[in-house]
C-alpha cells in the first residue's frame, strides 16, 4: 500500500501494462495475451488486491475479441464481488449478464450454477430450485451436475409452505465479527522461491514436521534449509516431507539475519524453491507494518489511525484468503512488513493504544484502502477500478490534504520519452501526435487517456497510463496537461490512487487536534470502530 514498489511489484506492473497496451482500442488482444492477463488478474486476487484485479479484468472484458475470455473475465469479477467484496446483488447481475450475452461459453454454465447458490443465500428457494433444475437439463454432462442434484435435495425442505413461511418471516441474521479469546494470527509470506534459508535464535530452536507433528530437530542452531534435486534438507540431512514449523523459546527468530516475532513455516509445496511464512500475532505484525507505511515521527493520532486501518485491512484479507499457506505478503503486494528491525517506539505505542480495534460497516470488516495524499478530494473506487460502489469508500472533498508540503507537482514528458516508455509496454508506435484525457470524475481525476499516434487511437485506463509512464513521475491522475516544446507538461496534485484515507490528510487532522476516531470516520463514511 505504500508508494515505493518492490522489485517484484515493479516487474508485475511492467507485465500488466504491456498486456493492457497491446489491448488498446485499435489493437485487439490476442488470446495468448488475454490468458496472461487473466492469470495476472487471478494473482492479484490471491494477493488481496481485489479492486486492482477487478480493474484489470474489466480491461480484458472490454478489449478482448474472444467471447470465452471476455465471459471468463466477467465471471471472475462476479466471483470477486461475491466472495471478496460481499456484494451479492452486483455478482448476481453480472452472472445473469454472462448468461444473456455469452450463452455458448464455458462461463455461462458456471454462472448459471452460481446464480442458484446466490438465490438460495437470498432465501429465494423456489427460484433456486428452478435454476438448479435448469442446470441439470441444459448441462447434463456439466462439471456441476452432481452438485446441482445435491443442492436440489438441500432446497427441497424449504419449498414446503410451513418451512417456507418460517424462512420468510425470520429475522435476517446480523453480520458479526468473530469472537476470539486469543489474538488473531496472520500468515505472512516473507520469502519465496529461495534455494537456502537459515534460522538463528538466542534460545532453543525446535523444528517439527507439520504432517505428523513429530520433532525433527531441537538445539541451539543455526538451522539451515536448502533444496537440492527437488528434496528439502535440514543441515544437509534429507527431510521426508515438504512442510515444517520452526519455533524458538524466545519467540524471536532470525531468518537470514533478520529478526521476526512468532514462528515460521518452511515449505516447498507451492513449488520452485523454499517458501518462508511468518506466523505472527496481528499486533506484533503491526509493529513491523505501521512504521513502514507512515513516518513514525508523525503525530500520535495519525499513527493510531494508520494502525487501525492497517489492522482492519490485514484481517479483511485474512478473512477472505483461501491460500493454503499464507494470507498476506510482506511487500507492497499487501502491506510492507519489515519485522523487528523496522519497529519503533512511537509506532508501537500507536498499535498498543488501539489494540484490537477495527473498522466495520454493516457489521463486517471493511477493506480499508489508504494512500499518500488525495490532493483535495478522495476518489470513488468505481472510477479507479470500474468496481461497483463501495459506500464507505465514496470519494469526498478533503480540505485536509490541500496544504501538504508537496501540494502540487510537475513533470515534463517529452514525446521521445513517451514513445520510448509506451513502446516498452508494447504499444509499438514511431510517432506520437498527442495525448488526450477524458471522463473526469467529480474529484477532478480522469479515468481514460487517448493516445494519438501513427497506429491510430489507443485508449488506456488512467491507472495503466500512470504505470506505463511511471507512478513516481505522474504521481496521480489528478492533473492537467499543457502542450510544451517537444512534449507535454503535466501539472497535478496528490499522490496515489486517492481511495480511502489520505495519510497526509490524517496528519493534518491530527495536528489540528482531531482524534484517530475522527480521522477514520472522516475518510471511511458510515463505519464503526469496534474491538475484536
Amino acid at each position: 500500500m505504500i508508494q515505493i514498489k518492490s522489485v517484484y511489484q515493479f516487474f508485475l506492473s511492467l507485465i500488466l501494462v504491456l498486456f493492457l497496451l497491446t489491448g488498446s482500442s485499435q489493437h485487439a488482444l490476442g488470446s495468448k495475451t488475454d490468458r496472461h492477463m487473466l492469470a495476472i488478474g487471478e494473482i492479484l486476487l490471491a494477493q488481496g488486491k481485489y479492486l486492482e484485479s477487478i480493474g484489470l479484468l474489466n480491461e480484458i472484458a472490454t478489449h478482448s475479441t474472444d467471447n470465452n475470455i471476455k465471459s471468463t473475465a466477467l465471471f471472475l469479477i462476479a466471483k470477486a464481488e461475491n466472495t471478496y467484496l460481499n456484494n451479492q446483488d452486483a455478482a448476481l447481475k453480472r452472472f445473469v449478464k454472462i448468461l444473456y450475452q455469452f450463452p455458448d461459453t464455458n462461463a455461462a454454465s458456471k454462472a448459471l450454477f452460481q446464480i442458484g447458490i446466490l438465490l438460495f443465500d437470498k432465501q429465494e428457494y423456489q427460484k433456486a430450485n428452478i435454476v438448479f433444475s435448469k442446470y441439470i437439463e441444459d448441462y447434463p454432462f456439466g462439471i456441476h451436475k452432481k452438485d446441482a442434484e445435491i443442492w436440489i435435495q438441500i432446497v427441497k425442505p424449504f419449498l414446503s409452505q410451513k418451512i417456507k413461511d418460517k424462512a420468510l418471516t425470520r429475522k435476517k441474521p446480523e453480520n458479526r465479527l468473530p469472537v476470539s479469546r486469543t489474538t488473531p494470527r496472520i500468515r505472512v509470506l516473507i520469502k519465496k522461491e529461495m534455494d537456502r534459508i537459515q534460522f538463528k535464535s538466542q534460545k532453543l530452536i525446535v523444528v517439527t514436521n507439520c504432517k505428523d507433528q513429530k520433532m525433527v530437530y531441537s538445539g541451539w542452531g543455526p538451522v539451515q534449509f536448502i533444496t537440492r534435486n527437488g528434496m528439502m534438507r535440514l543441515n544437509n540431512q534429507p527431510l521426508p516431507y515438504s512442510t515444517y514449523r520452526i519455533t524458538s523459546e524466545s519467540s524471536v527468530l532470525h531468518m537470514n539475519n533478520t529478526p521476526y516475532r512468532g514462528s515460521f513455516i518452511i515449505t516447498t509445496e507451492p513449488g520452485n524453491g523454499l517458501y518462508a511464512i511468518n506466523h505472527v500475532e496481528i499486533e506484533s505484525y503491526l509493529y513491523g507494518v505501521v512504521p513502514k507505511e507512515m513516518p513514525d515521527s508523525w503525530e500520535e493520532h495519525a499513527l493510531m489511525a494508520q494502525a487501525v486501518a492497517a489492522r482492519t485491512y490485514a484481517l479483511y484479507i485474512r478473512e477472505k484468503s483461501n491460500h493454503p499457506f499464507y494470507d498476506l505478503e510482506a511487500t507492497t503486494a499487501s502491506q510492507v512488513y519489515g519485522g523487528i528491525n523496522n519497529e519503533s517506539e512511537r509506532s508501537t505505542k500507536a498499535v498498543n493504544l488501539t489494540r484490537g480495534q477495527v473498522m466495520t460497516h454493516d457489521g463486517s470488516l471493511i477493506i480499508s484502502y489508504f494512500h499518500s495524499d488525495s490532493g483535495g478530494h478522495t476518489e470513488d473506487p468505481s472510477n479507479v477500478w470500474s468496481t461497483e460502489k463501495i459506500p464507505y469508500l465514496n470519494g469526498i472533498p478533503d480540505q485536509f490534504s490541500q496544504e501538504q508540503p508537496e501540494k502540487t507537482w510537475e513533470f515534463f514528458l517529452s514525446y521521445r520519452d513517451a514513445i520510448k516508455q509506451l513502446n516498452q509496454y508494447g504499444l509499438g508506435i514511431s510517432r506520437l501526435d498527442r495525448i488526450k484525457v477524458k471522463d473526469r470524475s467529480r474529484s477532478g481525476r480522469f479515468s481514460k487517456v487517448l493516445i494519438y499516434s501513427d497506429k491510430g487511437v489507443s485508449e488506456l485506463s488512467s491507472n495503466h497510463f500512470r504505470a506505463s509512464i511511471g507512478e513516481t513521475r505522474i504521481k496521480s491522475t489528478l492533473f492537467h496537461m499543457y502542450a510544451s516544446q517537444g512534449g507535454i507538461l503535466f501539472k497535478g496534485k496528490g499522490f496515489g490512487h486517492g481511495v480511502g484515507m489520505s495519510q497526509w490528510g490524517a496528519r493534518r487532522m491530527a495536528q489540528a487536534g482531531s482524534s484517530y476516531q475522527d480521522i477514520l470516520k472522516f475518510y471511511y463514511k458510515g463505519i464503526k470502530i469496534k474491538n475484536l
